[in-house]
C-alpha cells in the first residue's frame, strides 16, 4: 500500500534534485513538462507517495497525472510547434553552427 506523504521544502527539492535526470529543479519554483498529460508543473506541486517498503516516489504536480520523473522534461519536445520547444531548437541550431 502507499500513501501521499508531505515533505519539508527542502527535502522536496534534495528529491526532486536527485531522481529528475532529464528536468532540472535547481528551486521548487522551476517549471517542467510531464509527457503523460503534456502540462507544464513545478516542483512545489510534485508529488510524493511513499511505497509500502518506505521508498518515496515523485509524481507529476498535475491533477490526475501519474507521470514520473522520466516523462520529465524542461520544454515540451513532443510538440514540435509549442514556442519552447522552436526555442530550444533555435538555440540548439545557434550552438551547432558556431562549431
Amino acid at each position: 500500500m502507499s500513501e501521499y506523504v508531505e515533505l519539508s521544502d527542502a527535502e522536496k527539492l534534495q528529491l526532486l534534485q536527485e531522481h529528475s535526470f532529464q528536468a532540472p529543479f535547481p528551486t521548487l519554483g522551476q517549471k517542467n513538462w510531464c509527457l503523460h498529460c503534456e502540462k507544464e508543473f513545478d516542483g512545489y506541486s510534485a508529488r510524493v507517495w511513499k511505497g509500502g517498503d518506505g521508498s518515496l516516489w515523485l509524481e507529476c504536480g498535475t491533477p490526475g497525472c501519474d507521470g514520473s520523473p522520466i516523462d520529465w522534461a524542461p520544454y515540451p519536445w513532443w510538440d514540435p510547434d509549442h514556442p519552447l520547444t522552436r526555442k530550444h531548437e533555435a538555440e540548439v541550431g545557434r550552438q551547432t553552427r558556431e562549431y
